[in-house]
């Protein structure tokens, strides 16, 4: 049996993964550092957590480097392991690092590698020495492979978390939305990759203006939500919108089993973990998926959504269609069908045992 080694403590994608590959008969080491402690007590995932005997935390980088001895295969997020060890050309031929595989995440990818810094071209080599990318094909990581001729690529159906249905009732009139992404700003050009949302709540507002009857669940994170904080506290529909601090894990899986409508990101033209985590709850997403990229991992079986190109379409129109709780129920429930059809793990983990299999 092989031995992997995952590291990068990615919004708990390692765990994730992990459980995955365990639960699929894999003999399975994560290492973290020992400042991302990891509660092993949570009660919203559908699948059991790995227990603790199968996390190794790590002090020092020495620490990080016996693990890496002991692997036949290492799965590295946004390249935390080479770049963890600083200069990957050198370590790589000094400790004759097993077969790595890196899963790219987004700003890394759209951002990071295009800028001119020492970093930015460590992890364009981080990129082309691994020996395989797995990647989502969103538009923008197409075009930075192509700018930096990066071959070594697949697209990969990501085993996302399957959040556990509870009992939390909705008994509101109003549609509840619930936003759960950073808030960040396009227009403040605080973040070149913006989830557009400054954009929703514009027209969240126009359309509560034309008669949607809504109100608005939203998290004090990001890097502009007490900008927004203060904007939507003097618009006349202030009491539409509910602020909620920083949520533990459990009190997210609450929220978005309280809400009729999930609000993900509107830029980069792809589903997030928020999407994903949403559907397999049956709750519609309120999204852009350019349907061209998706086409490139689905074919024709395109993911159910409330979908909105805000450059080209009118999102106030799509909010105002949000106005039936039976419909919304019954796209959440295709929703769902379709996360199951595409990203179960019985789906996931064929492509991944090719995947093992090709650079082994």
């Amino acid at each position: 049996m092989k031995k992997i080694l995952i590291f990068g403590a990615l919004a708990d994608c390692d765990i994730t993964l992990g459980t995955f590959l365990i639960n699929n008969g894999y003999d399975v080491t994560i290492a973290r550092h020992q400042r991302y402690q990891y509660n092993h007590t949570s009660k919203g995932l559908v699948s059991p957590l790995p227990n603790s005997t199968q996390i190794k935390y790590t002090k020092k980088t020495i620490d990080l480097i016996k693990e890496t001895k002991k692997a036949d295969l290492i799965i590295t997020f946004t390249g935390s392991l080479p770049l963890s060890l600083h200069l990957w050309w050198v370590f790589k031929k000094v400790l004759d690092l097993p077969p790595t595989i890196n899963i790219p995440t987004g700003s890394d990818m759209s951002e990071l590698i295009n800028k001119k810094k020492f970093l930015s071209y460590v992890y364009k080599y981080v990129l082309k020495s691994v020996n395989i990318n797995l990647i989502n094909p969103r538009k923008d990581f197409l075009q930075t492979l192509n700018k930096h001729n990066i071959k070594n690529v697949s697209f990969f159906r990501y085993p996302h978390r399957f959040l556990k249905k509870n009992c939390a009732v909705n008994n509101f009139s109003e549609i509840i939305f619930f936003h759960p992404t950073r808030i960040d700003f396009l227009s403040q050009k605080k973040l070149k990759q913006s989830k557009g949302n400054d954009i929703f709540f514009e027209e969240f507002d126009k359309a509560l203006a034309s008669g949607l009857n809504a109100k608005c669940y939203l998290i004090e994170h990001g890097k502009d939500w007490k900008y927004l904080q203060e904007k939507t506290s003097i618009s006349k529909y202030s009491n539409n919108y509910i602020w909620l601090k920083k949520l533990r894990f459990e009190e997210y899986v609450k929220y978005m089993n309280f809400a009729d409508v999930i609000v993900d990101q509107f830029y980069v033209g792809w589903m997030g973990g928020i999407a994903h985590e949403a559907m397999s709850l049956g709750k519609p997403v309120l999204t852009y998926v350019s349907k061209a990229s998706a086409s490139l991992l689905y074919g024709s079986d395109l993911p159910p959504i409330l979908n909105c190109n805000i450059k080209k379409e009118s999102l106030c129109d799509t909010l105002l269609s949000c106005n039936s709780k039976k419909e919304l129920l019954l796209l959440g429930s295709k929703g769902q069908k379709w996360l199951v059809r595409n990203h179960g793990w019985h789906i996931c983990i064929k492509h991944f045992n090719n995947i093992i299999n090709s650079i082994s």
